[in-house]
């Protein structure tokens, strides 16, 4: 038992502290192409595994972590469930925080000490953000793995038996592969020779050769991957050892006091240069710096963490460039595994003093608190991350954040609450190209094109080499049916980002509405073989095949687009309405009735499906649904007139000559062949009645 006992603590408090995550929603990248909208991740099969290896996608080249989502989603009946992704997340938090204890046993030999180390690690609240957000598990893997590299190479260093080397090795190449983070590890392995275990240095150095030549791949990956940096965020040189001394005097203020922690701290060069803070946070970092040297020869587990957590955090520390320098230079992830540094420092003091040890277990339940209470529901929807992080920034908010909370808010389809949040944004930054193109696209779906039109263009005027701005210009012009300048934005899309293949998609389907099929099929082929599995694509492919009278290979495209995206509303109704032009009325009503099923409010089909029940005279359920169009929009004329057929064959008349009547107010225009029959029916049941009061009046 008291060999179990520590693993159980670490189980049991792990499950304790984030049990919650297993309510959460997706939030933020995880709603973007790093998972929901993958098409690597849309319909998992064998030929995903092979393809997740092979190819490089959205700047990241992360096979093992791709593969490992492919799986959940798997897990899930090939289906994103939030619940499978953050069980994951859970438990591989946990096994890294039991891997940290056995990695403290080996190196201070008592259990207590090496236990309270390890619960540093699982329960500081700088770790939530990579529990909580389903896309840091690629930093949860990478840890993993890099974890057991440690393991075996501190076995190795022991033993001197090769196997636990090859183990280390193939462990640190699998860290890579999931996330390039740790691409210093190999100066942390040479590290704990040197300073550890007191070994030669030359020897040492040696042993961490084929450890390094498994770092220049991933370095040139990492390096080719950072084409979107700005690059007056990091430049010019000389400013980048002030930014690494600030990021660190910040991760060392936040260990300590681990409050307003948030997904964007807007911690950016050009604003904390200005601030007096900033040279406090090197002058705190470099005196820290020193008195652990000064302790290095009677207490070296100082410098030991230390230089640890440096090395740990060292990729994304600021003497490199970073995709995400553009927002923050600082980040909670990317201390996840730097936390084995505070670990280690943590566990040598409890083995010196009985009183440290009463300390840190007060302040291990502080941080079970602030995790459970304060920091974890922080991630349980997009809008209230959002929300909270903006409140949290106070006057240190960022556009980014507002941008953000517009996106969520546009998930959550209100569309006044993102006009207002994208405006924000604009307020806070007026050159933010992003924010202008997603308010543009909520005025896009609201039918407000004149508007859109305005932000797409502001967007290419702030930014002349952004793709998206162009692709939504192309959108624009084909709603108005402008298709040669649609084409023309596309185009310059397509040119700006030779990968987007929503952009020849668009292509492809313009040039079948002019008729030039050539053209069209060519675009259709590039947009297939950079987005195979897009829905929109095969959608679009079946519009085409109906436009060429192809009516068997337009439905097998809308089925393939249904089976990509079983919410593709376009594709249902573009099939369903097929199926009622070949007269497959009961296989129509069946996409229409899934169509409501997935969007009760969805208009269009209601009145689709009314249409249909009245081919199948089943009339009471015609006017069901035209009546539900109604409430929506009384100034639907079709609705009227169809609602007044099937009062008309129920012999509800009166209530037909009504509707025909709110038709007419309309501006329709009644057949002749409907207002005779409505005529005679009416003139025909007046006289049926006519005896019967006369009758009454003698």
């Amino acid at each position: 038992m008291k060999k179990l006992f520590p693993y159980l603590v670490i189980i049991v408090l792990g499950i304790g502290a984030y049990y919650q995550v297993m309510s959460f929603d997706f939030v933020w990248d995880d709603l973007l192409d790093d998972l929901l909208t993958n098409p690597l991740l849309q319909e998992v099969n064998l030929s995903t595994f092979g393809k997740v290896w092979q190819l490089t996608y959205w700047d990241k080249y992360i096979p093992v972590t791709f593969t490992v989502r492919a799986l959940l989603k798997l897990a899930g009946g090939n289906d994103f469930n939030p619940v499978i992704f953050h069980l994951f997340s859970l438990l591989l938090h946990i096994i890294n925080a039991i891997l940290v204890y056995k990695l403290l046993q080996f190196l201070v030999k008592k259990r207590i000490a090496a236990l309270l180390g390890a619960l540093v690690f699982l329960l500081h609240p700088l770790q939530v953000e990579s529990v909580a957000w389903v896309t840091a598990n690629e930093v949860l893997l990478s840890t993993f793995f890099g974890l057991l590299s440690l393991w075996n190479f501190l076995i190795y260093s022991e033993s001197r038996q090769k196997k636990y080397y090859i183990l280390s090795m193939i462990m640190f190449a699998l860290s890579l592969l999931s996330r390039p983070g740790l691409i210093a590890l190999p100066i942390m392995l040479l590290l704990f020779e040197l300073m550890y275990y007191r070994r030669n240095f030359i020897k040492a150095a040696v042993r961490q050769i084929p450890f390094f030549i498994l770092v220049i791949p991933a370095a040139i990956i990492q390096l080719l991957n950072q084409s979107g940096v700005d690059q007056e965020i990091y430049s010019p040189i000389w400013i980048r050892p002030f930014v690494w001394f600030d990021n660190l005097g910040f991760y060392l203020t936040k260990m300590a006091l681990p409050l307003n922690l948030r997904p964007d701290y807007h911690h950016l060069t050009r604003l904390i240069m200005s601030q007096w803070t900033f040279y406090v946070s090197i002058l705190l970092t470099l005196m820290i710096i020193f008195w652990c040297w000064k302790k290095r020869k009677k207490q070296n587990y100082y410098i030991f963490g230390l230089s640890v957590f440096v090395i740990g955090m060292l990729p994304v520390s600021g003497f490199l460039p970073y995709v995400f320098q553009n927002w923050s230079n600082v980040a909670d992830r990317y201390i996840y595994f730097s936390m084995l540094g505070v670990s280690i420092i943590i566990a040598f003091l409890v083995m010196k003093s009985r009183i440290l040890e009463l300390l840190v277990s007060i302040g291990l339940g502080a941080s079970l608190l602030l995790v459970i209470f304060f920091q974890l529901p922080l991630w349980s929807n997009d809008i209230n991350l959002w929300e909270q992080n903006i409140e949290r920034s106070g006057k240190n908010v960022s556009a980014f954040s507002f941008n953000n909370l517009g996106i969520a808010h546009e998930r959550d389809e209100q569309p006044e609450a993102a006009i207002f949040s994208y405006s924000r944004a604009i307020e806070i930054d007026p050159e933010y190209e992003s924010a202008y193109n997603n308010r543009g696209l909520v005025y896009f779906d609201r039918g407000e094109i004149a508007a859109a039109d305005n932000d797409f263009h502001r967007t290419v005027d702030l930014n002349p080499e952004y793709a998206l701005g162009y692709y939504n210009l192309g959108r624009v012009k084909k709603r108005l049916q402008q298709y040669e300048n649609a084409e023309v934005y596309f185009i310059k899309a397509a040119k700006l980002k030779p990968d987007f293949g929503e952009a020849y998609n668009e292509l492809g389907y313009i040039c079948a509405l002019m008729e030039r099929w050539q053209d069209s099929d060519i675009y259709f082929e590039r947009a297939k073989s950079f987005a195979p599995f897009s829905s929109p694509l095969w959608n679009n492919l079946g519009l085409t095949a109906e436009l060429r009278g192809n009516n068997a290979v337009a439905e097998h495209n809308y089925t393939k687009a249904i089976g990509y995206d079983q919410k593709n509303l376009n594709a249902y109704n573009n099939r369903a309405n097929l199926y009622y032009r070949e007269q497959n009325f009961e296989a129509a009503v069946a996409d229409f009735d899934q169509m409501i099923t997935l969007d009760p409010q969805y208009q269009e089909a209601y009145y689709n499906r009314g249409t249909v029940l009245l081919e199948l005279e089943k009339y009471d359920f015609a006017i069901r649904d035209f009546t539900y169009v109604l409430e929506l929009d009384s100034l639907e004329a079709d609705a009227w007139l169809n609602r007044s057929i099937a009062h008309y064959h129920l012999s509800e008349l009166e209530s037909a000559l009504f509707d025909a009547g709110q038709y007419l107010e309309l501006g329709g225009e009644l057949h002749p062949g409907y207002m005779e029959a409505l005529a005679l029916a009416l003139k025909t049941n007046f006289q049926l009645k006519r005896p019967e009061k006369s009758s009454e009046s003698k």
